[in-house]
């Protein structure tokens, strides 16, 4: 018995040992005040105070080319990717980009007039408006829209070439 007594005191000493080791030495989170990006990671002092100034900074000039960073117009691209099944869809995006602010968003699938080619299109298609439109361009980045991944991709790419051409 008084052999059990003593197994329960170690057993208890080396339990809260491991516990207080373990709980001096936290990481530091960092949190960046981006309006597209929110992000914690381990870091040195040094970094923080670098990145948070260079951050405040062009958020709070408001003469930096992020004012108007597109010229408003009308503007095309397409991209393509591989279904499990190996088929090669493609996606064209048109989007009319006003102050910034997409106004309106077009999708054409697989070349095609009209229609979809597949299931995951066509949910894609009937949810992508409501995430896309009243949005600053530079904000948009979709995914699993409708369920649909591969598509949600395509069309962030396609976007991407989008923002490049609209570039004031």
């Amino acid at each position: 018995m008084p052999f059990a007594i003593i197994a329960v005191i170690v057993i208890a000493a080396i339990g809260a040992g491991l516990f207080i080791f373990n709980n001096t030495a936290p990481a530091t989170p960092v949190t960046t005040d981006t309006a597209t990006e929110t992000a914690i990671r381990p870091t040195n002092e040094t970094d923080t105070a670098e990145s948070n100034t260079a951050t405040e900074t062009s958020e709070s000039d408001p003469d930096t080319d992020s004012a108007t960073a597109y010229t408003d117009g009308t503007y095309s691209a397409s991209a393509s990717y591989l279904t499990p099944r190996r088929t090669e869809q493609t996606i064209e995006v048109s989007l009319t980009v006003e102050n910034d602010i997409v106004v309106d968003a077009n999708v054409m699938y697989d070349d095609l007039a009209e229609g979809y080619s597949n299931d995951n299109q066509a949910r894609f298609d009937r949810a992508y408006a409501e995430q896309v439109i009243g949005q600053p361009l530079d904000t948009i980045s979709l995914s699993r829209v409708g369920s649909a991944s591969l598509t949600s991709g395509a069309f962030n790419e396609a976007k991407a070439k989008i923002a490049t051409a609209a570039r004031s």
